[in-house]
């Protein structure tokens, strides 16, 4: 889904590729961005409206440079160095929210064919390190997307709270329970449990 909303976007064959979904610490995370990164934070938003952590999301610099070059007119930039603390201008960084709310679009749709999750863009973070939105020590999944744009490439790194994501499934398997009318209730239980008390173990 991805891929055909770049093709759109910027006009120019897109290949996305989920190259990484890995397991780690948020400081693990946070660590390995440098202070000239920049954060996409996405609040997430369930049926039962209570404040959850937020999905971040960053791109690397040399591919978000090509799109906001492609966004106003410019060619393949493919090739060209870009300084390690490079500061995006005002400018570039009103091009790349715009692009960043392209992709955060994309994926409420992708997870409304799965679940009733809003996905809503909040705020580009310049400073990573200022990020507090996720305790250091809260386990977090990395999904690492490879993005090849014409003849630029680069990573996409997503990086979603694991007690966000614990509630996500738990809402779906409640839902998933009650479209097969299985309702468990109290005395269901405890029929259940009467049973197994004379379980041999």
């Amino acid at each position: 889904m991805l891929s055909s909303k770049l093709n759109g976007l910027f006009r120019t064959a897109c290949d996305v590729e989920v190259i990484a979904i890995g397991e780690q610490r948020y400081c693990e995370f946070s660590n390995a961005l440098s202070e000239s990164d920049v954060l996409g934070v996405i609040n997430i938003g369930l049926n039962d409206n209570k404040k959850y952590a937020p999905m971040l999301m960053n791109m690397s610099t040399e591919l978000n440079l090509a799109m906001i070059d492609m966004m106003i007119g410019g060619g393949d930039s493919s090739g060209e160095e870009v300084p390690f603390n490079y500061k995006y201008t005002d400018v570039e960084l009103s091009i790349y929210l715009a692009i960043f709310k392209n992709i955060v679009k994309n994926i409420s749709d992708a997870w409304n064919a799965f679940n009733n999750v809003n996905f809503e863009f909040s705020k580009l973070e310049t400073n990573p390190s200022m990020v507090q939105l996720i305790g250091a020590d809260e386990t977090v999944v990395l999904v690492v997307l490879s993005i090849q744009l014409g003849g630029n490439q680069g990573k996409l790194s997503v990086c979603l709270p694991g007690s966000t994501l614990s509630n996500i499934f738990s809402q779906y398997e409640k839902q998933l329970r009650e479209s097969q009318g299985h309702r468990t209730n109290d005395e269901e239980e405890a029929e259940i449990l009467e049973a197994l008390q004379s379980t041999y173990l």
